[in-house]
C-alpha cells in the first residue's frame, strides 16, 4: 500500500478461523491471502505519513514474530507429536500477524517506477470482468500524485478499451488517448444502460459511430483487436466504410462484428449506396495480419475480403443468399492450413441441393481442434461435414439442431472425431427410435476419451445412450434382440461403457431429476463423475432438496454463464489445444 497509510503500533488482530468447508476449492494459502486482503480493505483511509518511530516499533514487532516462527519451525520434528494442534495454531498466528505488519510497513513508493508499473498491470489485468478492470485502472490514478503519474504514463494500462459508456464516450476516448503509441485492443458496444432499459435513445447510431470511428482511424495501424457488438446495421456500415477508406491496418489480427438485431439482412438504402457497398470489402481487401474472423448477423464481399491464413473462422446467422459460395469457402479453408477453430451457426457456404458439381475430395484440416456447428438442416449438416476432414478435433459443439431428425447426422459423424475430450450438446432433436438409439450410441462410442460433457435442453430419452451397454449396439447384434441373443451378448465379455473417462458434467435447462438419475446411474455402473457444474442461470430453478440429493451423489459447483470452468481449462493445458473461445468473445455472444 502507499506510504501515506499510517502504521499503528498495536498488535494486529488474531488470525481468522480455518474455512468451514474442508473441500474449499481454494488452497489454504490462497484463502489466507484473500482474508488478509479483505482485512486490509476494511481498514480506515490513510491519515498522513508514518513517523519514523512508529514504523520502527512495528518493524521490531515483525522481527519478533519472525524469530518466533523460526523457533517453531526449527523444533517442529520434536514437538509435532505432542501438541500438533497447539503448535499449528501458534505458527499460523505468528505467520498471520507478521504478514499484516509487513503489509503495513512496505514502502511501495520507494520502488523503481518500472516495478511499481508492473504491479499495477498485475492488479488491473487480474480481473476478468471488464467493468471491474475499468474501475481498477481509474483507482490507480486516485491514490496519490505519484501513482497517478506512474499509471497514466504506462500506455499498456490503457490500450484495452471497451466503448460501453454513453455518447460522447468521454471515458473510452480518454483511455484511447492515454494508450499513446501502444498496440490497441478495442471493443465497441451499445451503452450498458441501453441493455438495462431498452431505451432507443441509448442505442448506438450511425452518426455516433462516425465520431468514434474518425478518432479510431487516426491510430488504425496500432489496432490489433476490433470487436463490435451493436443491434442495428448503421453503426456497422459506418465502421466498415471507415476501415475501407483508412490506411492499411497492418497489426489488425482479430475482427469480430456482432449485429444482435433482426432481421438477418438490411433491406434499406444503405446497400444501394456505392460507398457502403464497397465497404463490405473488409479493409479494402488488405489486412496482412488478420487471422481471427467472426461475423454474426452480417456478411461481407467474400471474394474481395482478406481471408487467408486464418486460425479462427466463425460465421453465425447469415441467410444463404449472402453466404460465400462453396468454391470461395473451400478456397479460404485451403488457404488456412493453421485453422484451429471453425464455427458454423445458422450460416456457412451457399448450398444448392440441385447442384451436383463435383467439389473434389474433403479438405484436410489437420490442425483444427474446435468445431461449433448448429442451426442448420440435417441435409446441410451432412453435406458440410462431408467436405472436411478434421480427425484432431478436441472440442465439439452441436447446438440448436432442431429442424428435423438428426439421428442420421450422428450416424454420419460416427468415427469422424475420435479425439474429442470436450463435448457440448445444446438442444438437439433426435427422434426416439431404435435406429436412432443405435446411431447415437455408436457415435458416442466413437469418441472414447471424452472427459467433459456440457448439456442443455436435452430430452429425457437422449440420456439413455450415455448409460447403455455398448455391446448391444455392435453391427452384428439385432436392434431388437431375442432373449437368447441378449444372453449371448452378456456372456461375450465385459460391459462396454460409453465415455469411460467422463469426469465432469456441466448443465443448465434440464430438470434436476434427470441429472440426478443420470449421475446416480453412472455411479452404479462403476463410472462415476468427479464433479458437476451447475450453470448459474439455471441455479434458481433447482430446489434446495434437489441440490442436496445431487450433492449426495457427486460434488457440485456453480459456474458462470459463457465462461470456462477450471476443469475445462485443465483440459486445454493437458491436451494443448487452447480455449474454445476466450471470455471477451463469450460475452459477445
Amino acid at each position: 500500500m502507499s506510504e501515506k497509510k499510517s502504521s499503528v503500533t498495536n498488535a494486529p488482530p488474531p488470525p481468522p478461523p480455518l474455512p468451514e468447508n474442508p473441500k474449499d476449492a481454494r488452497s489454504y494459502d490462497q484463502w489466507e491471502e484473500d482474508v488478509i486482503v479483505e482485512y486490509l480493505r476494511r481498514q480506515p483511509e490513510p491519515t498522513g505519513p508514518d513517523s519514523y518511530e512508529k514504523a520502527k516499533e512495528n518493524l521490531i514487532l515483525a522481527g519478533r514474530y519472525k524469530a518466533r516462527i523460526e523457533v517453531i519451525v526449527n523444533n517442529l520434528p520434536e514437538l509435532v507429536n505432542r501438541t500438533d494442534l497447539k503448535i499449528a495454531d501458534t505458527l499460523a498466528e505468528a505467520t498471520w500477524k507478521r504478514k499484516v505488519l509487513l503489509y503495513r510497513l512496505f514502502p511501495i513508493n520507494r520502488m523503481p517506477v518500472e516495478i511499481l508499473s508492473n504491479i499495477f498491470r498485475f492488479v488491473v489485468w487480474s480481473s476478468v470482468e471488464a467493468n471491474q478492470t475499468n474501475l481498477l485502472r481509474l483507482r490507480m490514478t486516485w491514490v496519490c500524485r505519484h501513482w497517478r503519474q506512474v499509471a497514466i504514463a504506462d500506455q499498456t494500462l490503457w490500450n484495452t478499451i471497451w466503448f460501453r459508456d454513453s455518447a460522447p464516450f468521454d471515458r473510452s476516448l480518454t483511455f484511447f488517448d492515454r494508450a499513446g503509441t501502444a498496440t490497441i485492443d478495442l471493443r465497441i458496444n451499445e451503452s450498458r444502460r441501453y441493455y438495462q432499459t431498452r431505451d432507443e435513445q441509448l442505442k448506438m447510431t450511425g452518426p455516433q459511430m462516425e465520431v468514434v470511428a474518425d478518432i479510431l482511424m487516426t491510430k488504425v495501424d496500432q489496432i490489433r483487436t476490433l470487436i463490435v457488438v451493436v443491434e442495428s446495421w448503421p453503426p456497422i456500415l459506418v465502421l466498415l466504410e471507415r476501415l475501407y477508406r483508412a490506411r492499411t491496418p497492418t497489426l489488425l489480427a482479430r475482427v469480430e462484428i456482432h449485429r444482435t438485431g433482426h432481421p438477418y439482412s438490411y433491406p434499406g438504402p444503405a446497400y444501394t449506396s456505392v460507398e457502403y457497398h464497397d465497404a463490405l470489402r473488409l479493409c479494402n481487401g488488405d489486412a496482412p495480419s488478420l487471422n481471427f474472423l467472426c461475423l454474426n448477423g452480417i456478411h461481407l464481399n467474400w471474394d474481395h475480403s482478406p481471408m487467408n491464413n486464418l486460425t479462427t473462422l466463425d460465421l453465425r446467422r447469415m441467410p444463404s443468399y449472402v453466404a460465400p459460395s462453396i468454391a470461395r469457402f473451400r478456397e479460404v479453408l485451403r488457404n488456412s492450413p493453421n485453422l484451429r477453430k471453425l464455427a458454423i451457426d445458422g450460416a456457412g457456404p451457399e448450398h444448392k441441393p440441385e447442384d451436383t458439381t463435383d467439389l473434389g475430395p474433403p479438405i484436410d484440416l489437420l490442425r483444427l481442434t474446435t468445431i461449433v456447428f448448429g442451426d442448420v438442416t440435417p441435409a446441410y449438416a451432412i453435406w458440410f461435414n462431408a467436405g472436411i476432414r478434421a480427425p484432431n478435433v478436441r472440442d465439439l459443439t452441436l447446438i440448436n439442431l432442431i429442424m428435423g431428425d438428426y439421428g442420421p447426422v450422428l450416424k454420419f459423424l460416427t468415427g469422424r472425431f475420435p479425439n474429442v475430450v470436450v463435448l457440448t450438446l445444446f438442444n438437439i432433436e433426435v427422434l426416439q427410435t431404435a435406429e436412432n438409439l443405435r446411431s447415437m450410441t455408436q457415435w458416442l462410442l466413437s469418441m472414447p476419451i471424452v472427459q467433459y460433457l456440457r448439456i442443455a435442453l436435452l430430452k429425457p430419452h437422449l440420456f439413455a445412450p450415455f448409460l447403455i451397454d455398448g455391446r448391444f449396439h455392435a453391427e452384428d447384434v439385432p436392434l431388437n434382440p431375442t432373449p437368447e441373443e441378449v444372453a449371448r451378448v452378456v456372456s461375450s465379455g465385459q460391459r462396454i461403457a460409453v465415455f469411460p473417462e467422463l469426469s465432469t458434467l456441466e448443465f443448465q435447462h434440464i430438470p434436476s431429476a434427470a441429472i440426478i438419475g443420470f449421475v446416480g446411474r453412472r455411479k452404479e455402473l462403476g463410472i462415476p463423475l468427479d464433479l458437476v457444474y451447475i450453470n448459474r442461470v439455471w441455479l434458481p430453478q433447482i430446489k434446495e432438496e434437489e441440490r442436496k440429493e445431487l450433492l449426495a451423489v457427486v460434488p457440485t459447483q456453480v459456474c458462470l454463464p459463457a465462461m470456462s470452468t477450471p476443469a475445462e481449462e485443465r483440459l486445454w493445458t493437458t491436451y494443448n489445444y487452447g480455449p474454445v473461445i476466450d471470455s471477451i468473445s463469450r460475452r459477445a455472444m
